[in-house]
């Protein structure tokens, strides 16, 4: 198995994953209570079955951009957010960081469709460890691994938790740091291209890696 083959079919594996995992929204959002949009009936709903899924929490869109959670909170998300990609009809998933905290989440959402229109999203929030342990299994040869980076270039997936913890971005760290240039530049060519191999010096070694992105978010 070459290099190439071997990140499509880690990939293929990831998005099966996610795809079980986004399967338990689906479901609950096809519930005609949960269609009608009554917030109360909603959230009576997911108290109910939350403990039986894997989700740490389970919170409500609607059209206005107002993000409501089962505890009485209410967010306000801009329109040009990645959530609001819903009302398109786009499954989105996406890692998030508390900018007061700096909590990371991993975040699956789906529409909830009325007479095939889409009245609201139904998100899920998982812990931010979860997308590095959904990639553990995936590897190379015998010191192979799996990372996954946003658009941006920051590593939101790795074997490593203080990467992800960390927020390490390359890019931003070439800035300062002149040893991270050719990270800096794979990072940079992966964001601009779909799919590819490459090489790469790093802390003092030669990596090689191949890259394919991730359906339904902005990962690579």
């Amino acid at each position: 198995e070459n290099m190439m083959t071997a990140a499509k079919n880690g990939v293929q594996l990831l998005e099966s994953e996610m795809n079980g995992q986004r399967l338990s929204l689906e479901i609950l959002a096809a519930l005609d209570k949960m269609k009608a949009m009554g917030l109360d009936d909603q959230f009576s709903i997911i108290k109910r079955e939350i403990d039986q899924l894997a989700f740490d929490d389970i919170f409500v869109l609607l059209p206005n951009g107002e993000l409501h959670y089962p505890s009485g909170q209410v967010d306000k998300l801009p329109k040009e957010s990645l959530a609001m990609g819903i009302f398109e009809g786009k499954k989105v998933n996406y890692f998030h960081v508390n900018p007061d905290t700096n909590a990371k989440n991993l975040i699956y959402s789906v529409p909830i469709h009325q007479n095939n229109r889409v009245v609201g999203g139904l998100f899920g929030k998982y812990s931010g460890a979860e997308l590095s342990n959904l990639i553990d299994d995936i590897t190379y040869g015998e010191t192979g691994y799996a990372y996954i980076i946003n658009q941006e270039g920051t590593i939101i997936a790795h074997k490593d938790p203080t990467m992800v913890e960390d927020q390490i971005n390359p890019i931003a760290l070439a800035a300062q740091d002149t040893s991270m240039a050719s990270f800096a530049s794979l990072f940079e060519e992966i964001i601009v291209t779909d799919e590819g191999v490459d090489t790469y010096e790093a802390y003092g070694e030669t990596h090689f890696v191949s890259y394919e992105p991730i359906a339904n978010t902005d990962w690579t």
